[in-house]
């Protein structure tokens, strides 16, 4: 008796609600600004992508992850449960291992822009291009993400929200505002003066921009892969469902809080992008700091705002690589405890956060990191 009152309190410590899972998950799609620059690029052809990608991949992914997510929500495991109710837990175990392990080679990539924004952050956007600077800033930084999710899922989930809110959302609605503002001023729209045939159309002498890619090859479906890469991650949370109080009802909701998210700011996000820098401009890696920069010294005649905006997105992009430290680690987690993995990797501390398992990845991702450390040559 005494040990069931005692699961019941640790289960209602451990809840999460579904507008804070919800973020999470928009986190993990997100995960920082980086991708608006990529969207950017294409100018007024970003639509097309984005719908491509929104109504052929978010939306049935969404769908089948909150169909899943609500019937097996009280149970451990998110996508190693999923797979190994239509199959087996082999089957299981693979998805949710390829899961994890391909994360492991993308946090340097994520991280390296959060190390940008720093850069920016300390008005030395330089650093950004030195190897030993993002190298030592990636492994610092992921350590520091590893550490709070050690502290708990709450604790980590709160971290990722308001590092979603105040680093992503935040600076996305500034980002919209400041080219409202820039529209009212009778600036100069950055797709008007599209050079390329890539995304601009010559017509009487004059440049219009095309609304339709312009597809020459098999390289434009390599660029929609990496949109669709950049609406991944809708089903990354679905550990956490059973941490809801009612996950039947409540995971639904939080998909769709999740890909609205998504969808609004990549969509308004690149657009405004696209409209304040001219295509020539466009940088995938600065992107966002170069369209700030130019609507603060265009508009305010100063750029001290774009540290402290550089502040906020650098904390924005480590909570969404939080938010993917807590995710597929914890399906992992449920798949040592079902015996596919070594005893040792089932070991949890006193908050119940699989720490073997972070420390592993931890060093794995630190010894991928340790390569910038002997670049001769700019990450980038």
């Amino acid at each position: 008796m005494a040990h069931s009152k005692r699961a019941r309190q640790r289960g209602t410590r451990r809840r999460l609600t579904v507008s804070t899972l919800g973020v999470m998950t928009a986190a993990s799609i997100v995960t920082s600004l980086r991708g608006l620059s990529l969207m950017a690029k294409e100018e007024l052809t970003m639509f097309v992508y984005i719908g491509f990608s929104t109504f052929l991949f978010l939306i049935p992914a969404g769908l089948v992850a909150a169909e899943l997510g609500g019937a097996f929500g009280e149970r451990a495991g998110g996508l190693y449960v999923w797979v190994a109710e239509a199959f087996n837990r082999p089957a299981g175990f693979v998805a949710m291992f390829l899961s994890w392990v391909q994360n492991i080679v993308w946090y340097p990539a994520g991280l390296s822009f959060a190390s940008a924004a720093a850069a920016f952050a300390v008005g030395r956007p330089r650093l950004a291009g030195d190897h030993v600077y993002v190298g030592l800033f990636i492994i610092i930084a992921f350590w520091l993400c590893t550490l709070a999710a050690l502290v708990g899922n709450r604790f980590a989930g709160g971290v990722t929200k308001y590092g979603f809110l105040l680093g992503t959302v935040i600076p996305g609605l500034i980002l919209l505002a400041g080219f409202l503002a820039w529209l009212l001023s009778d600036q100069t729209i950055g797709w008007s003066e599209a050079t390329s045939p890539a995304v601009a159309v010559a017509e009487d002498g004059h440049a219009h921009p095309r609304w339709f890619p312009y597809l020459t090859g098999l390289s434009g479906l390599s660029f929609l892969a990496g949109i669709l890469l950049n609406f991944a991650g809708v089903e990354s949370q679905a550990v956490h469902a059973m941490d809801l109080r009612n996950p039947r009802s409540g995971y639904p909701m939080v998909i769709a809080i999740a890909a609205l998210l998504s969808f609004g700011i990549f969509t308004l996000g690149s657009l405004t992008i696209a409209g304040i820098l001219p295509y020539r401009e466009i940088n995938i890696e600065s992107g966002v700091f170069d369209a700030f920069d130019r609507l603060s010294v265009t508009l305010l005649h100063t750029s001290w705002p774009v540290r402290l905006i550089s502040v906020l997105i650098c904390y924005g992009a480590l909570g969404g690589v939080l938010a993917w430290i807590i995710g597929p680690s914890r399906g992992l987690l449920a798949t040592a405890r079902d015996g596919l993995l070594p005893p040792f990797m089932q070991k949890t501390n006193r908050n119940g956060v699989q720490i073997n398992i972070l420390v592993i990845q931890g060093v794995i991702v630190a010894v991928i990191a340790s390569i910038y450390l002997f670049l001769t040559s700019s990450p980038a």
